[in-house]
């Protein structure tokens, strides 16, 4: 509509903006143009892209606490909110909550098509991450190698970092 800003020409210029480390401008983009998102998504979009400014300004609570606020109306955007708890809770060793976010991360949605793999792949990665033995080089070159040779992983980028990053 006229008048309105595009949800995906918003979400390409708030990531072109983290992207590339440009964080106040990104954050003002975020608070300049809230208004002009289409009504339906406008409260959503704006958490998640404050969150994922939070995120990268490493203000781990802060994102958290908008992530929780956050009602999503399309699923993809859920998937990457819940992505990003997910995130939150392995890099502050919050264990427990991490593994019950894992077991009920992908169970309740359906018809999500190929990005239920990606999705599920770094699920499991995730949990393998937990279980191994990161210390071990062995184990993490093991790792490094199946997350690598797995084509379908919505994190891949993030679970390589846990592990010591790339080759």
């Amino acid at each position: 509509m006229e008048g309105q800003l595009s949800r995906y020409t918003c979400q390409n210029a708030a990531t072109a903006g983290l992207l590339l480390h440009q964080l106040e401008w990104a954050d003002r983009f975020i608070h300049n143009y809230r208004n002009l998102l289409p009504p339906l998504y406008q409260e959503s979009l704006f958490i998640f892209n404050l969150t994922r400014l939070e995120y990268r300004r490493r203000r781990l609570d802060q994102a958290l606490r908008l992530l929780q606020k956050a009602e999503y109306k399309d699923v993809l955007l859920h998937l990457a909110a819940k992505t990003r708890q997910i995130k939150i809770f392995f890099e502050t060793d919050e264990h427990d909550l991490l593994e019950s976010h894992l077991q009920a991360f992908i169970r309740r949605k359906k018809g999500l098509g190929y990005h239920r793999e990606n999705y599920l792949n770094t699920i499991f990665f995730t949990r393998n991450l937990l279980e191994s033995n990161l210390y071990d080089k062995t184990a993490r070159q093991g790792l490094r190698i199946e997350i690598e040779a797995t084509k379908a992983v919505a994190e891949k980028e993030w679970l390589l970092q846990q592990i010591g990053g790339h080759r």
